[in-house]
């Protein structure tokens, strides 16, 4: 009796991880209802509703409710046409009605009376809101991710277009966390997802990989009253949709580009002394294509592209070293370590000339100091990748798949002093795979299996000092300083 007992709490479980009864899927698409209307305003039951992609043919068909209603779930994002026919009634298209992501967007239809054969189609639909939810919701199309300058930082990117959003603001004093903060709330309480796919760093928070601007298809940001399928955090919900393939091929190549001779001089480096414009070169150059394999079917989409930049800079602060007239004096100290010495003029260099009366204190003698200009050169080289395939096997079911990559190879600059610097190579995956049955419109069924991972090596760099294992980390306070390499590492 136990093992029957067991048997059937396993089925029971089995049957509720395999469907979802009147669950609207938001995380990775779109919804679409309405209600099909005659001429005096009453609802019409039994009509064939179809819905049809204007950019890859794909289709679904259903009937209204006794109440005239229809409902589709698990649209793709884009641009889709209507049709409703019914006996004793002229048959009636929308001709670009809007599918937008997680949203449910209502299209209402009302039919003239007369022949079936014959065909209204309208043009020009009234604005389509969202009905179905009381979430504050904020979308942003390709268009805008591609072209507005807000979106070309590379730190952010697509994601800055959330400042544009009411009730969303730069994170600010406001608290740990990186990207903006949503609501007054902390930037680490936001939840990112790409395609409903989990994509939060676990450290620092924000995103894990990055997506090309020209490779979104649409991104949205929710703020409050988002269903539990999206879960995770309480503050702001920031999804993203891929591009895909669609009947006809298409592609696009681009660059972003920036470098010191487009920016003015900055007023914090003439503070410290530096009269040129010092380096910071950025280029963004990729492209993407996408097209049929099969048309109607099968579609596939890629995006690549290579980001380098290179830039110097001073330090943040001022970092003061002992003059020529110092060192003098230190080595002529036999209380102190001439080994310990050299190593600190070898790292850390001589200042050019005493800082006004700045004097450094040692063993009661007076060690003259002065800024020493510490000019750091860094770089990185990024590349993000990306490929999609989507698969319309029937109306009622659909594949799709996804894998994003992104690789980051720079220096380290985590210690002080550039001499310490060091490589630090950064990984970040993203795979998923999902298929999507309808049983009928109120009851539909995702399977989605995925995999993220994020690899950060900053290793401890090989630094040799004169009697010890491995190199320390000293704190000089008098010279505003650290020497040796990043405390941290491995």
């Amino acid at each position: 009796m136990k093992r029957k007992a067991r048997i059937r709490n396993i089925g029971a479980w089995v049957l509720l991880a395999a469907s979802v009864a009147m669950c609207w899927a938001q995380v990775a698409d779109g919804n679409l209802a309405g209600v099909v209307l005659d001429p005096s305003g009453a609802a019409i039951a039994n009509v064939a509703v179809s819905v049809e992609s204007i950019s890859t043919g794909y289709k679904v068909t259903g009937i209204t409710d006794r109440l005239g209603g229809y409902q589709f779930g698990n649209l793709p994002v884009g641009i889709y046409r209507v049709t409703a026919l019914a006996t004793g009634f002229q048959g009636t298209s929308l001709a670009a009605v809007p599918v937008e992501l997680s949203r449910t967007t209502n299209a209402p239809l009302t039919l003239a009376i007369g022949r079936e054969t014959d065909t209204v189609t309208v043009t020009e639909t009234p604005s389509l809101v969202d009905v179905a939810s009381a979430q504050i919701a904020n979308l942003y199309t390709d268009r805008m991710s591609s072209d507005l300058a807000i979106s070309s930082t590379l730190t952010g990117s697509y994601l800055n277009l959330s400042l544009l959003g009411g009730g969303v603001a730069s994170s600010g004093g406001v608290g740990a966390g990186s990207g903006p903060s949503v609501g007054g709330q902390r930037p680490r309480n936001n939840n990112y997802t790409i395609e409903g796919v989990d994509n939060n760093r676990k450290d620092v928070t924000g995103s894990l990989v990055q997506l090309p601007n020209d490779a979104v298809q649409e991104f949205s940001v929710l703020q409050n009253q988002f269903s539990a399928e999206f879960g995770h955090s309480s503050g702001g919900q920031f999804n993203a949709v891929i591009k895909g393939g669609t009947n006809e091929v298409h592609g696009r190549l681009y660059e972003y580009f920036q470098n010191r001779y487009l920016n003015a001089q900055d007023a914090a480096t003439k503070l410290l002394g530096f009269s040129e414009r010092l380096r910071y070169d950025q280029n963004v150059i990729g492209g993407n294509i996408g097209g049929p394999i099969r048309r109607d079917k099968l579609f596939y989409f890629g995006s690549f592209d290579y980001n380098p930049t290179g830039r110097t800079s001073p330090a943040g602060q001022p970092r003061y070293a002992p003059t020529a007239a110092g060192y003098a004096t230190l080595e002529s100290n036999p209380a102190l370590s001439q080994t310990n010495l050299s190593t600190l003029k070898q790292y850390l260099g001589t200042a050019p000339a005493q800082d006004g009366t700045y004097a450094v204190a040692v063993n009661g003698a007076a060690i003259p100091a002065g800024i020493v200009p510490i000019i750091s050169s860094s770089y990185s080289n990024a590349i993000r990748a990306l490929g999609s395939l989507q698969y319309s096997m029937s109306d009622r079911d659909q594949w799709r798949g996804r894998y994003i990559q992104n690789r980051v190879q720079g220096i380290d600059t985590a210690a002080q002093l550039p001499a310490f610097w060091t490589q630090r190579p950064v990984t970040m995956y993203l795979a998923s795979i999902s298929e999507f049955h309808t049983f009928s419109p109120v009851l539909m069924n995702e399977v989605r299996v995925a995999y993220n991972r994020f690899n950060d090596r900053r290793p401890a760099p090989g630094f040799n000092f004169s009697g010890l294992d491995s190199f320390p980390t000293i704190g000089l306070r008098d010279l505003n300083l650290q020497l040796g390499p990043w405390d941290s590492a491995p």
